[in-house]
Parts: structure tokens; C-alpha cells; sequence
């Protein structure tokens, strides 16, 4: 029989059968699709090349930090050596963030920048889509001040008019001309920043974007680094060549190329796929093989169902095969007969699967997008993931159709047609549809702990005491322009908060530099203690919060000892600091902190008294460990133009935004407001990959369930039906309803059982690499367990209840007359 007419005969069988079918493919489009959505996540994230031409030749070039992490910014002038000292690069520029002011006639508007060398779009090798992009000679002392702005900005702000070229725009104080528009679906090289704006190096120090340290000085590291390799340079012959080249550097300039550990500094030379998220990579890529995993066993779930289904029913198709095979089919013709059927319910399963996904993708992509971590990445479906899609679809049709099919051709026809029917009382032998059952309940069990350690965990996480009081608190965060000086700078935010504070309802307000836990690196510092000798290789730097007073008070960070400091220290021209009892505990063990010196940054750095120490607190994340902090005034070097005003109220906070925000506009129209919520808000945005995370993970741990119960209620139904003519001879021989009760039971129980045992064990081999993306939990959790092992007993119960009520429900007068 031709392939053709297999495919005919499949369709028209399945037809015939519309309840099985759609039962198949509903079964199955939910294992597939599943995968396919998390998959595209997966592929968006982690696998999609950039939108440049020949992605394969990009690379990451990173110098390790001073505190030794490996994924660290390199100076200019590194940059410089790095581009002329080498030969391995066809082309090597530099990046790095910077906010703007955009400022129109009634408005001003806040833009996410990138200053580049002037090479940045060469490297990428990317077209305009209008205009020009930027050139080696727009950045070069003289040049007239060019950008480049977004598609996304050209098409939202300007309304794709190309009259934008050559049209002057505003940033911050300064004019420049835009040259060009960047090309549709390029967002730059780093997924957590979306530039608007790409302005030159050496334009932006003309407009005092940039200070003149960030060119001259190979101490100041802010600029990160995308080479394009050269034909035939593999990345370990580039990484080769650098690391030659940094032991040159090292011994050239000691005090710049030696870390806190006394060591050479690092260069790191990697595939720019295999570096993305930098440091974050490698958490990423075990949440992303979890996810995978998890639906991997959704889809065996399915595949286990879906071959129970096929059994079932070539146990009513035995006449029909049987008949077959002695009008002189061969064995293989009826196996791929069979597996022709599991192909078409494959490829139907595929595309409702892919539509499942297609609008899970959506959903997904609507809620990364207020994430901070991922902006700007596109989570559409493409061509790999469709290819996924049909891999999955064929590979499963493959393994829920091959053994059903080959079990099905092994039948003696002679006996088929004679319809005997051969039993044996007592214990049911284990067929394969009993296997099944018992690899469904350990998936279920082994997806039920999974999922209930990570909602587990994210409850933990929410339980934390952040160590400061934020309900009734709201967050604004404001770019004082840049044509302001520092003095004129905090003048503006003194007055911003005199205002906000006298607003009915407002109890204080306070500037902060990094808002409590967004999750960001806040400042970091050098730090020498008079008397205090550190330990070779010990780690002298440490975080800060630059604050203004009042900023404590506001957020309800209590004091352990001394006080905060006040505008009068900041008028008389007093350095002051604020140190965590974590602080304090290290270097004054069992002393008094207050009226201690602390000397930020180097040797000859500024020293600061301590007037207090602050209890400890979350700073970045609610999970991070203790670790010594500080809060310096927003003055002298702790001045930034953007900070977040904290304000907390008498009542929610939800009302008041509106009029906080006009009371800042009040001061001054061309400071931009942005980021404006409550702070439980802003609490919930810090938790929303870990709540999405864990929401994805129980529900996919219930739809295992689901899927597991089905099986052992298909498995017992067909046991059960075909036992009917034994069970009523038992009963007609004496035996009670009870027994045949705790028969068919047992027989359920038994399976389940055997799952359970097996779930077991494959929980405790996965526990240790789970503990590392869980807070406040050890894995395997005895509490965790309990519930879960609850739920499968409780789903297998139901599954069985039916069938067993069917069970006890036959008349034995009735089976001996049928027979």
C-alpha cells in the first residue's frame, strides 16, 4: 500500500472515530504546546542570534571587575590597545548607557541612550532605515554633534516622517542633528537596555554628557565591548591573543590591571550569544532547562496518555487487524499503517498546539515586558521554533504510536476471528498500559514537588522582612538636566521636596540615589578605616545609597544607634555617613560606630564620620544575603541628576501620584517625572519573575495531575471492562461486594504505588540542583512532599471512583446469561 493511500485510509479511520480523535489531539496539543511556548521564551532569551549581518562573528569582550566577577566594563583606553595591539578583530567598538532629556516645546520627554564609538554600526554591519547611520568621523574632536535614533522613536515620536533627518533636536541643553534611523527590530547589543538615541563618544563630552575622565583615564572602566571576529579567528584564538595582551597591559599599568585579590585583571572573549546577561547567564540558563524539563514531562504525560488511548482502541480494532493480516498484509504494512494514523493526529495536535502557544507567547511577552531584566526582547514565534514545533510533534508521534502499533500487529488472527476469549482468576498480569500509568503518577508526583517548592520558596520570599516599613509609600524618579550644576541640582530637589511635603496628606519625602530592591547594583565604593589593616585579599569595596535627609524617615529604616544626618550638616560642609549594624559589626565589634571615620575611595579620598548606624535592610533583592552598606548625603560626590523621591502618606498613596507629580512639574516643566507607583507596586514588579516563574510551574504541575488522573481512569475502565465476565463469576461464586471492591483497588492502588515510589526517587536526584534557585527552602522538603503525595492520592482516588462504582455494580445472573 502505497504512503498515499495510507494517509487516506488514516484520515477516513480517524473520522470514523471523532471522540478518540479530538480526545488525542486535545491530549496531545497541550503537551505541544507547552513546549513550543516555553521554547520560544527560551529561544528569545537565550538563542536568537542578534538582528545583524553574520551574528555567528560577533563577540563579547569583557575586563573582570575590580571585586573579581568576570563580566566587567573596560576603560577607553583599554579599548584603544584592544582595537590596535591585536589582529583578530575585523572590527572592535565600544557602548555604554545614558539617559537623556528630550525637550520639546510644551514637554520634555525621558530617553534611554547609548554613547558609541563611532564604528558601533560598522561592526554590526547594519543599513539606515532612513538617512544614515553614525561614522568613524562623527566621532573625532570638531564633529558636528550627530544621533541616530530608534525605529520604535521615529515611528511613536515623529510618526515615521522622514523629515526627522537632518532635524535638531534638544538633549538635555545641547543640539544635535539627527542623521539617520536605525533599522526595524535593532535594539541594540544588551537585552536589559533599549536605546532611543546613539549618540558619539566625543559628541557627548562636547555637550558634557560625558566627563573627560571616562576618555583619559584607564581607571574609569564604564564601556563595554562587541568585536566582530576575523574571517577564519575562532572566539578561543581571540581569547588567546587578549589574554597575551592583558599580561602586556599588567605589567605597563600595575595599579589599573590588578584586582582586589592582587591578581591580573581578566579579559573574557565569548560568542556574544554565550554572554548575554553577563553574570545573570547562568541562572538564566538553569530556569530555562527547568522550564524545559518541566514540559518535557508534560509532553511524556501526553505521549503516556495518548499510547493508553491507542491500546484501547486496538483492542476494538483486533478483528479488523486480524482480518487484515490474513487476507495477506505483512506485519510492517500494519505498522505503518498504525504509525501513518499517530503521524496525522501529530500534525494535528501540532497546529492547535502551535496556535496554544502562539497566543501564551503573547501573554508572556505583554507581562516581560515591564520587566526590567528583558525590555526589549521579542518573543515572536520563528522559524526555529516552528521547526521545534514539528520535531516535537513527530518525535512524539513516534513514541506514543511505535510500541501500541508493534503490540497491535502481534495478533494470531485465527484466534481473533474465532473471538475466544481466555481469562485466568486471580492476579491481573502488568501490561504496558499499566507501565504507563505507573511512569504518569512519577512524573506527576516529581512535577507536584517541583512546583510545590518553588511556590513554597516565592511565599518565603514575600515573607521576608525587608527591614523598612513601605506601605503607604510612593516612588517618582526624576533627571535633574544636565545644565544644572550640582549645587543648582540639589537646590532644585531641596525644593521638590519642600513643595511635595506640603501637600495635605504627605507625612515626609526624601531623594534617593538607587531605589530599595529594583534590583540594581547600587553605587560601590573603595573604603580604608584608620587602625583597620584588611587581609590579604580582602574585599575593601562596598555598596552605598547617596540620600538626602529625611530619606530614612521616609522609608522606616530604624536606627541602632546615633542619629541620620540633617541639612545642617550638609550646610556646614560636614562629610557624613550612615552605616548598616552589618558594618558596624565587622570593623567595631562590640563598640560604639558613631564618631567613626570612614575614607571613601582611595587613600586620599574624602573621610566621613559616622553620626549613626542604621538597622540592616534589603537593598537590591528581598533573597540577598547581609552585607555591609552605607548612606551618604547627596552632595559632593554623592550628587547624581537622577534620583527617586520617596514619599510616604497618611493613607494609599494611589491618590496622591497625580499631584506629586504636578508639584515636581511646579519646579521646574523640563525635569521629567517617570517611574511613578506605589512602592507595593513596585514590590510586586521585583517579584514578578519569581511569581510568574512558580505560577508556570503550578499550573504546570496541576495539568500533569490532570493528565496523570486521566490515565489511571482510562487504565481501570478498560481493566475493568475487561474483567466484567470474571468480576461476575466471582460474585456468582460467593464473592461479596467488598471483595471485589478492594480487587479492582488494589489493582489501582498497586500502580499508583509503584509511581509514587519511583516519583520519590527522582525527586531526591533532582533536589541539589533546585536548591540554588530556591529562597529560604531546603529540596526535598518533608512539608512539600506531604502535599503533594495529598494531591496524587486524592486526583487517584477520583480517577479510580467510577470504575470501581461499575465494578461492584455488576449482576452476576446477568454476565452468566450474556455468556
Amino acid at each position: 500500500m502505497p504512503l498515499s493511500q495510507d494517509v487516506r485510509y488514516g484520515l477516513r479511520s480517524l473520522l470514523r472515530a471523532p471522540t478518540f480523535t479530538a480526545a488525542a489531539v486535545v491530549t496531545l496539543a497541550l503537551g505541544i504546546g507547552a513546549n513550543a511556548a516555553v521554547f520560544s521564551v527560551v529561544n528569545a532569551v537565550l538563542l536568537r542570534p542578534l538582528p545583524v549581518d553574520r551574528p555567528h562573528e560577533i563577540v563579547s569582550v569583557f575586563t573582570s571587575d575590580f571585586s573579581g566577577p568576570t563580566y566587567g566594563a573596560s576603560s577607553f583606553a583599554d579599548y584603544q590597545d584592544f582595537r590596535s595591539r591585536s589582529d583578530v578583530f575585523a572590527g572592535l567598538m565600544g557602548y555604554t548607557p545614558a539617559p537623556f532629556t528630550l525637550r520639546g516645546d510644551t514637554e520634555t520627554e525621558r530617553l534611554i541612550g547609548a554613547l558609541v564609538t563611532g564604528n558601533y554600526f560598522d561592526v554590526l554591519g547594519l543599513a539606515p532605515a532612513a538617512g544614515r547611520l553614525l561614522r568613524p568621523d562623527d566621532d573625532r574632536e570638531g564633529a558636528t554633534p550627530a544621533v541616530v535614533i530608534s525605529y520604535g522613536l521615529w515611528q511613536g515620536r515623529f510618526g515615521g516622517n522622514r523629515a526627522v533627518i537632518d532635524r535638531t533636536l534638544t538633549l538635555d541643553a545641547s543640539s544635535f542633528t539627527v542623521v539617520g534611523v536605525a533599522p526595524q527590530g535593532f535594539t541594540g547589543v544588551v537585552p536589559q537596555q533599549v536605546p532611543q538615541v546613539w549618540m558619539p563618544l566625543r559628541a557627548a563630552r562636547t555637550a558634557s554628557v560625558l566627563n573627560e575622565a571616562f576618555l583619559t583615564s584607564r581607571s574609569s572602566r564604564g564601556l563595554m565591548l562587541t568585536g566582530r571576529l576575523r574571517a577564519g579567528v575562532t572566539p578561543r584564538q581571540a581569547q588567546a591573543a587578549l589574554d597575551v595582551l592583558a599580561a602586556q597591559l599588567h605589567a605597563a599599568y600595575p595599579e589599573q590591571w590588578t584586582d582586589v585579590t592582587r591578581a591580573r585583571r581578566r579579559v573574557t572573549v565569548a560568542a556574544e550569544r554565550d554572554a548575554r546577561f553577563g553574570s545573570m547567564r547562568s541562572t538564566l540558563v538553569r530556569v530555562a532547562t527547568l522550564l524545559l524539563a518541566v514540559v518535557g514531562l508534560i509532553l511524556l504525560l501526553a505521549c503516556a496518555n495518548l499510547a493508553s488511548l491507542l491500546l484501547a482502541r486496538a483492542a476494538a480494532r483486533r478483528r479488523d487487524i486480524g482480518t487484515r493480516l490474513l487476507l495477506g498484509a505483512s506485519q510492517s504494512s500494519v505498522v505503518r499503517q498504525l504509525l501513518t494514523e499517530s503521524v496525522l493526529l501529530a500534525a494535528a495536535a501540532a497546529v492547535a498546539g502551535g496556535v496554544m502557544a502562539w497566543a501564551t507567547v503573547r501573554v508572556l511577552g505583554h507581562a516581560a515586558t515591564a520587566l526590567p531584566l528583558m525590555p526589549a526582547i521579542d518573543f515572536a514565534m520563528d522559524l526555529r521554533v516552528l521547526a521545534f514545533t514539528a520535531a516535537v510533534a513527530f518525535g512524539s508521534a513516534l513514541l506514543f504510536g511505535l510500541a501500541p502499533a508493534l503490540k497491535s500487529s502481534r495478533v494470531d488472527p485465527v484466534n481473533v476471528l474465532r473471538d475466544g476469549y481466555v481469562f485466568t482468576l486471580g492476579a491481573r498480569r502488568l501490561g504496558l498500559r499499566d507501565v504507563l500509568v505507573v511512569f504518569q503518577m512519577a512524573i506527576s508526583l516529581l512535577m507536584l514537588i517541583v512546583g510545590g517548592l518553588f511556590l513554597r520558596s516565592l511565599l518565603n520570599v514575600q515573607q521576608v522582612d525587608p527591614g523598612f516599613t513601605a506601605r503607604n509609600v510612593a516612588l517618582l524618579t526624576i533627571e535633574t538636566p544636565r545644565e544644572y550644576a550640582p549645587a543648582a541640582g540639589l537646590a532644585l530637589q531641596d525644593r521638590i521636596v519642600e513643595r511635595v511635603s506640603a501637600l495635605p496628606g504627605v507625612e515626609s519625602a526624601g531623594f534617593g540615589r538607587f531605589p530599595p530592591l529594583s534590583g540594581l547594583a547600587t553605587g560601590r565604593a573603595p573604603v580604608a578605616l584608620d587602625g583597620y589593616t584588611p587581609r590579604p585579599g580582602e574585599d575593601m569595596e562596598f555598596f552605598f545609597n547617596p540620600v538626602s535627609p529625611g530619606y530614612l524617615e521616609t522609608l522606616g529604616v530604624p536606627l541602632a544607634q546615633g542619629r541620620s544626618f540633617s541639612n545642617a550638616d550638609l550646610q556646614a560642609g560636614r562629610n557624613v555617613v550612615v552605616v548598616n549594624e552589618t558594618f558596624a559589626t565587622r570593623f567595631w565589634p562590640g563598640q560604639d560606630a558613631v564618631g567613626r571615620q570612614i575614607r571613601l575611595g582611595n587613600a586620599t579620598g574624602p573621610l566621613f564620620d559616622v553620626v549613626g548606624v542604621a538597622r540592616d535592610s534589603k537593598y537590591r533583592t528581598l533573597g540577598e544575603e547581609r552585607a555591609p552598606h552605607m548612606y551618604i548625603p547627596l552632595v559632593g560626590p554623592g550628587y547624581r541628576p537622577r534620583v527617586t523621591l520617596l514619599v510616604r502618606t497618611s493613607g494609599d498613596p494611589t491618590s496622591l501620584l497625580p499631584a506629586l507629580r504636578a508639584e515636581i512639574n511646579g519646579v521646574d516643566r523640563a525635569v521629567p517625572v517617570f517611574d511613578v507607583r506605589t512602592f507595593e507596586d513596585h514590590l510586586a514588579l521585583t517579584l514578578a519573575p519569581a511569581t510568574l516563574g512558580s505560577t508556570l510551574l503550578g499550573v504546570f504541575a496541576m495539568l500533569g495531575l490532570v493528565l496523570a488522573a486521566v490515565g489511571l481512569y482510562g487504565v481501570m475502565a478498560f481493566a475493568i471492562s475487561r474483567r466484567t465476565r470474571e468480576i461476575g463469576i466471582r460474585m456468582a461464586l460467593g464473592a461479596t461486594r467488598r471483595a471485589v471492591l478492594t480487587l479492582v483497588l488494589g489493582d489501582g492502588f498497586r500502580l499508583v504505588g509503584s509511581g509514587i515510589v519511583l516519583g520519590l526517587a527522582a525527586a531526591l536526584f533532582v533536589a541539589a540542583p533546585l536548591e540554588a534557585l530556591l529562597y529560604g527552602i531546603t529540596a526535598p522538603d518533608a512539608e512539600v512532599i506531604s502535599v503533594s503525595l495529598a494531591l496524587l492520592l486524592d486526583a487517584a482516588t477520583a480517577a479510580s471512583y467510577f470504575p470501581t462504582r461499575r465494578a461492584v455494580s455488576v449482576n452476576p445472573v446477568e454476565t452468566l446469561r450474556v455468556e
